[in-house]
């Protein structure tokens, strides 16, 4: 039993973790644990932030969500600025979020941290957009046209493998360029480029890929990167990387990297923006880093 914790509420979205009986799984791990649980579910248009807010009012001590990367920042979003710990308990395609803090991606061993006496409370930055966190990144371009080709369907009948179905659709096409004006702590910046990340954390999908060693959600700064040149290049960036399983920053002139506390996007055309692999919205956008936002429950190793 982990002593940290006596009253947690479980925020469960019902389309996550296909064919898997989360509910039988968290029961047989948390029963006998000394720990009270209740559950509520992710509805549309109440996707996890209000669920949140609630089980802070009502005076739990933890909440857990059972989802995938997008769950999980609606959720982040509901307790900010309470002081209360958030679980993860993965449920999503790429669970990219639980790999980057060394959580467990399979469920039971996930709820059976939550009792570990040896887990730990680690406070995580967040990105910020109109007071709207992210953890992972914002994706413009061409990342973002790949989030919105990965649709529901394709995730449930492909799994993680709809990534790389949208990105064949995405890449293989065309890819237009735009032009980004982007102001880094008060330096401007112009480039043309395909795509644009902003990056709080540095894994990215499943394959063990990496923005670079440097990118951490622990130092206070947003990692900005834009990729500059065309389809030929962007595909031969991408292929590199799982070829060698490298981290992108490592590949060259082709992308571009600059750290910052807040960095102001401009961009013609205006193109699409997805925080977590959620559509957010559209350019222009001012992005801040807001550090150690949120407290997150780790392996304790």
């Amino acid at each position: 039993m982990n002593p940290q914790f006596k009253r947690m509420q479980v925020i469960i979205n019902p389309a996550a973790g296909k064919g898997t009986p989360a509910l039988n799984i968290m029961n047989s791990v948390f029963t006998g644990q000394g720990l009270a649980w209740d559950v509520s579910i992710t509805q549309p248009g109440r996707e996890g932030r209000e669920q949140a807010q609630k089980a802070v009012e009502d005076g739990v001590d933890l909440v857990a969500v059972y989802g995938g990367d997008g769950t999980i920042m609606n959720v982040a979003n509901g307790l900010t600025g309470s002081g209360i710990p958030m679980a993860i308990l993965p449920g999503g395609t790429g669970n990219v979020i639980a790999a980057e803090l060394a959580i467990p991606t399979n469920l039971r061993k996930a709820a059976e941290l939550i009792c570990d006496p040896r887990a730990r409370i680690r406070k995580i930055d967040a990105g910020q957009i109109n007071n709207h966190l992210f953890l992972l990144r914002a994706d413009l371009g061409a990342p973002a046209r790949v989030a919105e080709e990965a649709t529901r369907e394709m995730k449930n009948r492909y799994g993680t493998m709809a990534y790389f179905i949208a990105a064949f659709k995405t890449f293989f096409p065309a890819m237009a360029t735009a032009q980004y004006r982007l102001i880094l702590d008060n330096i401007a910046i112009e480039s043309e480029g395909v795509a644009c990340l902003v990056a709080n954390m540095g894994t990215i999908g499943s394959l063990n890929l990496s923005l670079g060693a440097d990118v951490s959600p622990s130092d206070g700064l947003l990692d900005v990167f834009l990729v500059k040149k065309g389809l030929d290049t962007t595909i031969s960036v991408l292929t590199t990387a799982v070829a060698n399983m490298i981290e992108l920053s490592e590949l060259g002139a082709s992308l571009q990297h600059w750290k910052a506390e807040e960095v102001i996007i401009e961009t013609e055309p205006v193109q699409h923006i997805h925080l977590d692999a959620e559509y957010y919205g559209d350019t222009p956008a001012r992005i801040s880093i807001v550090p150690g936002a949120i407290p997150v429950v780790v392996p304790g190793f």
